[in-house]
């Protein structure tokens, strides 16, 4: 099974993701109102990056308290590792799993 068939059927606006000015404050919300744990960074179009609940963590650590004013920008794990709709599934998942 590739990407474009797991896709199929879903439109590009169904995708939760950030903007790179959001804060992580919002992002923590958005990841709690979804029940997710990761969503794309995307800027003029293009994913930039990824903010997952790890990068919440990592930027606690980094920063304290100061975190969740913190713009995604400055907390998101980038560059994005992407993959084509021809990708088969099972590529993609190993790629994530890195």
């Amino acid at each position: 099974m590739t990407i474009a068939k797991m896709l199929e059927g879903r439109r590009a606006d169904d995708v939760i993701c950030l903007d790179p000015e959001d804060d992580v404050r919002a992002a923590i919300a958005k990841l709690t109102e979804h029940g997710i744990g990761a969503m794309p960074v995307i800027e003029n179009g293009k994913v930039i990056g990824v903010f997952s609940e790890r990068d919440v963590i990592k930027c606690l650590k980094a920063v304290g308290d100061d975190a969740l004013s913190r713009k995604i920008r400055d907390a998101m794990t980038s560059p994005a590792i992407t993959v084509t709709p021809d990708t088969p599934a099972l590529h993609a998942l190993s790629q994530m799993t890195k």
